[in-house]
């Protein structure tokens, strides 16, 4: 199921169908590692789940490091500038305090 809970997801929110929205959710979050976070921020972005985003852009700013020196951040940054600026920000002011 891991590899298609993205679509899944998609295809819960697309159809309100909130009972597997909220499944989807769940399940993300708790799977939230280095390697999907990229993913997951994308997905919340697209469908507009604040909850999702903030949690996972949180993830994201206690795993900078790995996060940002992988070749898939690379990939996510060229096609999605403002996340990354949103991913940013949160980094520089948690760095200058």
């Amino acid at each position: 199921m891991e590899k298609h809970v993205l679509v899944l997801y998609a295809a819960a929110d697309k159809y309100e169908i909130r009972y597997l929205q909220e499944y989807y959710e769940h399940y993300m979050l708790n799977s939230l590692n280095t390697w999907n976070a990229l993913d997951i921020l994308e997905i919340s972005n697209v469908h507009s789940n604040k909850k999702m985003k903030d949690t996972t852009l949180n993830f994201i700013l206690r795993n900078m490091k790995s996060i940002v020196s992988s070749k898939k951040y690379e990939d996510f940054a060229s096609s999605n500038p403002h996340l990354c600026v949103q991913m940013t920000r949160p980094f520089a002011d948690a760095k200058s305090h």
